[in-house]
């Protein structure tokens, strides 16, 4: 069969198959694949070589699994009459050795040629060892070719940190924007950022475990980067990522960068030191709502809940001090206590809150103007924080100064920057909060017993932590320290109820002249 292909007239059986190829959808768009097609349409006008099908690929000769490139071949090995796979160049075919084996196969068993136009080259059944040595080495220069071009990806990926430039795909929260065609960069996801900045914002707290955050951020609609859900794992890798506060991990290193913050440093540490604890409390079976909330008056240790059976099985729960004697009450009474305490609130008028938080509105309102310019003050330094930074990369760059030089500065930029970011951060939460917490504040006040009468275990506690600054037992006793601004809200507003309707000039009236003697 080799010596029948050999003596037949190949330029009259001869049969062409086209193949062109780009590796990005960028060069798809340009002129790359329709400038490959031309040269090769000529060069077989030129051979006289009729052209049986045409093959334009949009893949990576290197990675994935190259579809495209079998299914052309596939279509090779169909045809009975001789075929001539023709290439503007030989890495538009291959850029490693991988399919070398396969072109000698077609080449030596089934008559196939392979034609690359620029280099003017053919590799036929006939080739001899120079020839087959040109098409080796016009691979190896291929694949040496793409191996540079890894190797300048990789140190341009090592040097973007040292800039405050991320080398890889945005986080959770992020998402990576192209600003040109060349260059991209890394702004807050208006979806997801929010989401991300109330799983810091709520775990900080302390009031929330990591499944509580979980299912919270599950019902907000979180995806990862996988557009999948948000798992107990996921929220702790979340939070132990610098990224959203400032600094990123790149290569076993912490660099600065140069993106939107979405939290502070202190809200990050106050993760950190919650996360980070060095146990988490036994689930118990009995559940009690004053673990760890209430101290012995006297000794000022932590009341202990002694849970007990009665010999008719009814569980209840006694608050003792295990080192004071008679420091001991029920559970139940404790809490009709906390009640009749919180009652207290129902006193302050309504009309007097409301008044209060006209007030309030007036004054945020004033304050309101004086932010706006104290942000306009600090964004100002901001953006010459940046610029100075700038200034100092391009000296570091130009090696006029040393690289401890140049970190020393850096450091002392980046803190003030930081520190600025804070403080913006902190007016923005004054500035669209500050009134919705006041009218959410009256609300409370004007329902927390009956509120607190309804919760369940976990809001029972999380409202005594944010009413109560201390509560002690002292004998069968509970006292009580609410924090301090309601305090004052309670004092202000008893003053109110009896001395509200009350002359503020207040003096002894003289009798009516009817009533003097004579």
């Amino acid at each position: 069969m080799k010596s029948k292909i050999q003596g037949m007239n190949m330029n009259k059986t001869l049969q062409a198959v086209i193949f062109a190829r780009v590796s990005t959808r960028e060069q798809e768009n340009g002129y790359s694949i329709e400038a490959q097609i031309n040269r090769i349409k000529i060069y077989c006008e030129h051979k006289k070589i009729p052209i049986l099908k045409q093959y334009t690929v949009v893949e990576s000769s290197t990675r994935g699994e190259r579809a495209k490139f079998f299914e052309m071949v596939a279509f090779v090995k169909k045809q009975q009459s001789p075929i001539a796979i023709i290439c503007d160049k030989l890495d538009r075919l291959q850029r490693n050795f991988n399919e070398y084996h396969l072109f000698v196969d077609l080449v030596n068993n089934r008559g196939v040629q392979l034609h690359f136009v620029t280099e003017n080259e053919i590799i036929r059944q006939n080739s001899n060892g120079y020839e087959y040595l040109k098409y080796q080495f016009g691979i190896m220069m291929a694949e040496s070719y793409v191996k540079q071009l890894s190797d300048n990806v990789k140190r341009s990926m090592r040097a973007m940190p040292e800039k405050g430039e991320y080398p890889h795909f945005a986080p959770v929260g992020y998402i990576n924007q192209r600003t040109d065609r060349h260059t991209t960069t890394i702004v807050e996801d208006p979806i997801m950022g929010p989401i991300v900045r109330k799983i810091f914002r709520d775990y900080a707290t302390g009031l929330y475990s990591l499944a509580d955050i979980t299912k919270m951020a599950n019902d907000l609609g979180f995806m990862t980067v996988r557009k999948t859900q948000a798992h107990k794992q996921t929220i702790i890798n979340l939070l132990n990522n610098p990224f959203y506060y400032g600094y990123m991990r790149c290569y076993n290193n912490l660099y600065r960068h140069k993106y939107e913050c979405l939290i502070t440093k202190k809200q990050f540490d106050a993760c950190q030191t919650i996360l980070h604890q060095k146990s988490a409390p036994k689930k118990r079976k009995i559940i009690d709502v004053y673990r760890g909330l209430i101290h012995c008056k006297n000794c000022g240790r932590l009341i202990t809940p002694d849970p007990k059976t009665n010999r008719y099985g009814k569980q209840y729960t006694y608050l003792l001090c295990p080192h004071c004697k008679g420091t001991c009450i029920n559970e139940n009474i404790a809490d009709k206590q906390v009640q009749d305490d919180l009652s207290r609130l129902k006193k302050i008028p309504e009309k007097w809150l409301n008044k209060v938080l006209e007030k309030i509105n007036e004054d945020i309102k004033q304050e309101h103007k004086l932010e706006i310019e104290q942000q306009r003050v600090l964004k100002s330094r901001l953006t010459q924080l940046m610029n100075k930074r700038d200034a100092l990369l391009d000296m570091r760059l130009e090696n006029s100064i040393t690289q401890e030089q140049y970190n020393k500065k850096l450091d002392t930029i980046m803190k003030e920057k930081e520190d600025i970011e804070e403080r913006l951060y902190n007016y923005s939460k004054l500035t669209f909060n500050g009134l919705s917490s006041l009218k959410d504040l009256i609300h409370l006040i004007s329902n927390i017993p009956d509120i607190y009468k309804n919760s369940n275990y976990d809001e029972k506690r999380k409202i005594l932590k944010l009413l109560y600054s201390n509560l002690f037992l002292e004998g069968k006793n509970c006292l009580f320290s609410i924090r301090k601004p309601l305090e004052i809200l309670l004092s202000r507003g008893h003053h109110q109820i009896w001395s509200g309707l009350l002359d503020s000039n207040q003096r002894h009236l003289a009798p009516k002249a009817s009533a003097l003697p004579g």
